[in-house]
């Protein structure tokens, strides 16, 4: 509580070149695979696949490749989660599912998945 509560936090120049910093290096260290149940989409083809000039590739069983990490985010197979409101991230271990595995719910027709 008295780290939260910190000096330290009112300075938002600083807490904004670390949030930066932060996301360079995150950038820098993870990758995003996106995959989607949806394939037959026609917006999505327009979308990522110039214009429907692409190909499908389908992958069957990716839990058994990817069983995640001890972060409880990394290298893991994860829905991703849709609604109007971003909760960002906090000091709960677990809104760093965040950063990754949430999109709007104007995104929902792509039903995402994400390692």
């Amino acid at each position: 509580h008295r780290q939260i509560k910190s000096s330290f936090y009112d300075d938002t120049s600083r807490m904004a070149r670390l949030q930066r910093s932060a996301v360079r290096d995150i950038k820098s260290k993870a990758g995003i695979l996106s995959l989607t149940s949806n394939w037959s989409s026609l917006p999505m083809w327009a979308h990522y696949a110039g214009n429907a000039d692409g190909f499908v590739v389908i992958f069957d069983k990716l839990d058994t490749f990817f069983k995640g990490d001890e972060t409880g985010v990394l290298d893991q197979v994860e829905p991703v989660s849709y609604s109007d409101v971003f909760e960002g991230m906090t000091f709960r271990p677990s809104s760093q599912k965040n950063l990754f595995f949430w999109k709007y719910s104007d995104w929902s027709y792509e039903k995402d998945t994400r390692v």
